[in-house]
């Protein structure tokens, strides 16, 4: 005899697992928050090094940092968060440990390869002139040159003086305003 369609056994209910995504979740939070520990006692013992010389120690992949760094500022409420905020604040105290320390030894120029933006080069801040000092463009190039006196405060100053120009062969012409010529063309001395 077949079972009639109401008398049919019921399902068993089935039995509640818990949700694989949090406990997964949770593991990337303990495994970030570590790494985060390891990376900042490595910025702390050497500050100054090099992203991949931290990463390479703590046994984090370079492109996991900045993938990490990333999401952190994409997710401001994730362990990422939390991640990019304790690496921003320990770069930011190992500069200055590297500050304080340069101050004391007079080691500007590990300063200046390290944060450029912030400790230029002498060779950077001289690069308006050529190489050995000389002018970016030379010389023969220019066809004149230009003298400009300026008077000290409180001098008095002569009306309509005429502007000394020097040409290159060493000739010295003298030039008026047309405004203070005299009208018989006759420029002043």
């Amino acid at each position: 005899m077949h079972p009639v369609p109401d008398q049919l056994p019921a399902a068993p209910e089935p039995v509640k697992q818990p949700p694989q995504k949090k406990q997964k979740s949770r593991m990337i939070d303990l495994r970030v928050a570590a790494m985060t520990r390891r990376l900042v006692a490595s910025m702390t013992d050497c500050p100054g090094a090099s992203f991949e010389t931290h990463c390479d120690v703590c046994g984090l992949g370079l492109s996991t940092f900045y993938e990490w760094m990333g999401r952190g500022e994409e997710l401001p409420k994730s362990c990422y968060a939390k991640f990019r905020a304790a690496m921003v604040k320990a770069m930011a105290a190992g500069e200055k440990r590297l500050h304080v320390l340069a101050m004391k030894t007079h080691a500007l120029h590990l300063l200046a390869r390290r944060f450029p933006n912030h400790y230029p080069s002498e060779r950077q801040l001289m690069e308006i002139s050529g190489k050995d000092g000389l002018p970016l463009i030379p010389p023969e190039g220019n066809g004149f040159t230009v003298i400009l006196e300026l008077h000290q405060p409180g001098e008095a100053q002569e009306p309509g003086r005429a502007f000394r120009i020097v040409q290159p062969d060493g000739r010295v012409d003298l030039w008026t305003p047309p405004e203070q010529q005299q009208s018989n063309g006759a420029t002043p001395p």
